[in-house]
């Protein structure tokens, strides 16, 4: 993990503490004890930046954010960062944004589905890096990401040991969308939990009809 100031870890704990107070209440992130969370969420998200060179001030989102893993602990270890995240649901949305105003976090918080603001051309290709952790499997999260990265940006998708199967039937809609397979790491994290991290490059425009509704998204 990368070396993190106190006044970064003290951040990353009040942000844990929140998520796990709010789980009481409703589903975020299933359950978890403050000791597992750390490893799983907070040292999982941040394990980017031991492989990624994220430029100065880079714009960066989150598909599918959910509870704001990698968005916030990566926010939060890299403040120039410009950082948004992107979910459907409405109410971990609010609790996103709300618990980062709380410890002084600036994020933009989207609450959309990213097969439809895929199309809008305010978000459509406006990203040097989107990532997503624990949404999809690759070959429909491929869809959903890459329409919103740069010519020239990347996509950084965080799995597990099974990403070598998904790569296998994700590799054609990525090469549709005008993304090449860069890197793969592997790597494990403190509970020995096998990790890999993705990245893409996008060297091409994804072409118009992409990403296509979720109904074809899924069938292939």
């Amino acid at each position: 993990m990368q070396n993190l100031t106190a006044e970064q870890i003290s951040a990353l704990k009040s942000y844990q503490s929140a998520v796990l107070a709010a789980n009481e209440s409703f589903n975020l992130i299933g359950k978890h004890t403050a000791e597992d969370f750390w490893t799983t969420h907070i040292e999982d998200s941040l394990s980017v930046l031991n492989f990624v060179n994220f430029s100065q001030n880079a714009t960066l989102l989150d598909v599918g954010s959910g509870a704001g893993f990698p968005a916030v602990p990566l926010k939060i270890a890299r403040a120039d960062l410009q950082v948004a995240t992107l979910d459907a649901t409405l109410k971990r949305v609010d609790f996103v944004q709300s618990a980062c105003t709380n410890i002084n976090i600036k994020i933009n918080t989207i609450t959309a589905r990213a097969e439809e603001l895929g199309h809008n051309i305010n978000f459509r290709e406006k990203y040097d890096f989107v990532v997503a952790r624990a949404v999809a499997e690759l070959r429909p999260l491929a869809e959903l990401c890459l329409p919103f990265v740069k010519t020239g940006g990347k996509f950084i998708a965080l799995k597990g040991p099974g990403l070598d199967v998904e790569l296998e039937f994700a590799a054609e809609i990525i090469e549709i969308l005008g993304g090449k397979v860069k890197q793969i790491h592997r790597f494990s994290l403190a509970d020995g939990s096998a990790r890999r991290i993705l990245i893409v490059k996008k060297e091409k425009s994804a072409p118009a009809t992409h990403p296509r509704r979720w109904s074809k998204i899924i069938r292939g």
